[in-house]
């Protein structure tokens, strides 16, 4: 976890505030003079910092704060807190509370929206967005930066079936192997099958099927 002005920039395209974002709620709400990032993009095991600066049309004893929340705001990640500057506040996310809210799960790169909403003493707000990009190297499988996001079963199905039940995600077994497991209670038949197509048997040697391990890339 990097500290809270430790998020280095990892490349990409800088962050856009929503100009398009709706506006004041009433000539009295809040009003943004600024919103943004200290990063562009983040990877597993940074964090980011947030920081609006916004002003009040009462003064600014009048602005009693803000949250930021996913774009459709069902899911708050948490309150701004102030500076110490007056209408400053800022607020650090990292990439697991980002995962918490929604996982992670996709091949090198993606990004993820963010809305700043902030109120004033008798409840007008006004709300900003701005999107950020997340990386791996090769994939993100539920918040965990891998080379294949690994879906086991007990279910006697192929790796193309179980891996498109995680959706959007494909086998690319590691080596071109799906690892089926024979036994009671344990693995303790292991077979590797040469597509993912292939479906494990009932039984090897009389010991019944016990689980499929598949390697899935997200699309």
């Amino acid at each position: 976890m990097l500290s809270l002005f430790g998020a280095v920039a990892c490349g990409g395209t800088p962050p856009q505030a929503n100009t398009d974002a709706p506006g004041p709620s009433s000539a009295d709400a809040p009003r943004f003079l600024t919103f943004g990032t200290n990063a562009t993009s983040l990877t597993e095991g940074q964090a980011v910092t947030f920081t609006a600066v916004l002003t009040d049309p009462n003064g600014i004893d009048d602005l009693i704060g803000g949250s930021l929340t996913i774009l459709d705001e069902t899911i708050q990640y948490g309150a701004f807190a102030t500076t110490g500057q007056e209408g400053a506040y800022t607020m650090q996310l990292s990439w697991a509370s980002i995962n918490q809210a929604e996982a992670l799960t996709f091949h090198k790169t993606t990004t993820r929206s963010f809305r700043a909403v902030f109120y004033d003493t008798a409840g007008h707000r006004v709300n900003k967005d701005i999107q950020l990009s997340l990386t791996c190297s090769e994939n993100a499988c539920d918040g965990q930066c891998s080379g294949y996001c690994i879906a086991e079963s007990n279910e006697l199905k192929s790796c193309d079936a179980i891996c498109a039940a995680r959706g959007r995600q494909e086998c690319r077994p590691k080596d071109n192997r799906p690892y089926f497991c024979f036994g009671n209670g344990n693995c303790t038949i292991s077979k590797n099958m040469q597509s993912c197509t292939a479906v494990p048997t009932a039984t090897v040697d009389l010991l019944p099927f016990f689980a499929i391990s598949c390697s899935c890339i997200p699309q």
